[in-house]
């Protein structure tokens, strides 16, 4: 997954984002941080539906790490580390210049983000 990644195609690319979230919704014990740093990456790619998807896997991984309960504690705590930037990195894309990306954005937060920081509260 991590040399097709960067694949020119960008319909590679994103099947690649899916199908890293979708192993990760599944298992938790897949998250390691080469495949995070992937998703980050993807964040700041030329094409549109690329980055959508990254910011969407982000913030539904996050989402899931946040309301999971049933997990060692140590192990919760390190994967929610790896994934803290999250919410600061999907806010940074609502800058881009395109109003694509600002839809996006809000789309996560007020789908994934938001409701995290509300439980927290």
């Amino acid at each position: 997954l991590i040399k097709t990644a960067s694949d020119p195609e960008e319909t590679v690319r994103v099947e690649v984002l899916e199908a890293i979230q979708s192993a990760f919704m599944q298992k938790t014990e897949c998250i390691t941080p080469k495949l995070i740093e992937v998703l980050r990456e993807r964040f700041l790619d030329k094409k549109f539906s690329v980055r959508e998807k990254a910011m969407i896997a982000a913030s539904k991984v996050y989402y899931k790490l946040q309301q999971c309960k049933d997990m060692d504690k140590t192990e919760l705590a390190e994967l929610q580390d790896m994934f803290s930037g999250v919410p600061d990195k999907v806010l940074v894309c609502y800058y881009h210049q395109s109003a694509e990306d600002q839809l996006a954005v809000e789309r996560c937060v007020f789908v994934d983000l938001v409701p995290v920081l509300a439980s927290d509260q």
